[in-house]
């Protein structure tokens, strides 16, 4: 007996869409004029953020019909970003930091501190890399992207 198969690509797409509706939701600012007052408020966006989301979002169509390209792109964006990002925290825990108006112990509990939250980040990024990368890699996600697909009809 035959296992049925995932349809593993519209899995994919699916799990793009929302980071990319996620990214387009996160890129919105309330700004308030000054003194905390909203004298004169709007929404600012983040630019680089609504980019990655239209980008991520462009790839949803090709993921979810299941073109092998679309799935090996985003194998590559998510190892580019995810190796660039851990090598950036890598060197910001091993940077040293500089306080110039804090006191000596005030300065040492905040190095420890910005060293830990480098640290945690870093495990962070490792982490959805790691799975990131093995789970586009694995057998039957490659299998359900490069089968043949049927028509539509």
């Amino acid at each position: 007996m035959r296992h049925p198969t995932r349809p593993w690509p519209k899995i994919v797409a699916t799990l793009v869409a929302g980071l990319a509706m996620s990214g387009i939701f996160g890129s919105a600012r309330l700004t308030f004029g000054g003194g905390g007052y909203p004298l004169a408020s709007w929404i600012a966006f983040d630019r680089h953020a609504l980019l990655a989301a239209a980008v991520l979002l462009a790839a949803v169509y090709p993921l979810a019909t299941g073109r092998d390209w679309a799935r090996r792109t985003l194998l590559i964006a998510v190892a580019t970003v995810g190796v660039t990002m851990t090598v950036w925290y890598l060197i910001r825990i091993v940077s040293p930091v500089s306080f110039s108006d804090l006191t000596p112990e005030q300065a040492a509990v905040s190095r420890r501190s910005m060293r830990f939250e480098d640290l945690s980040t870093l495990c962070w990024i490792a982490a959805f890399t790691f799975f990131g990368v093995s789970f586009l890699s694995h057998p039957d996600v490659v299998t359900s992207f490069t089968r043949p697909h049927a028509p539509p009809k």
